[in-house]
């Protein structure tokens, strides 16, 4: 699996064509949660050298804003998105 540079060789993923309470047909769903599951995307880039931080970074932008990219982000954190840089950052546990 490649994608924007970032490779891993034998990766599997999961099709998925129905969801839970989805009243729309799925595609498929590309997990980015914590885990140190061997099926995890993050975790496998981060255990084969790809990325040197197991994160996972989005950016958001407003989708009537044509003239601003939202973007996804692997294995960093660019600060400079962020009000205060990586010291504006709020981290929380999503483990329950």
């Amino acid at each position: 699996m490649e994608m924007g540079g970032l490779c891993l060789k034998n990766h599997k993923f999961v099709a998925v064509e129905k969801i839970k309470g989805g009243e729309f047909a799925a595609n498929g769903i590309l997990g980015l949660a914590p885990s140190r599951d061997e099926k995890s995307f993050v975790r496998q880039l981060f255990d084969n050298g790809v990325i040197d931080q197991e994160v996972v970074s989005l950016n958001l932008e407003d989708p009537n804003d044509k003239s601003i990219d939202s973007t996804i982000g692997f294995g960093e954190i660019d600060g400079s998105q962020i009000i205060g840089g990586e010291d504006g950052l709020r981290y929380y546990s999503n483990v329950g």
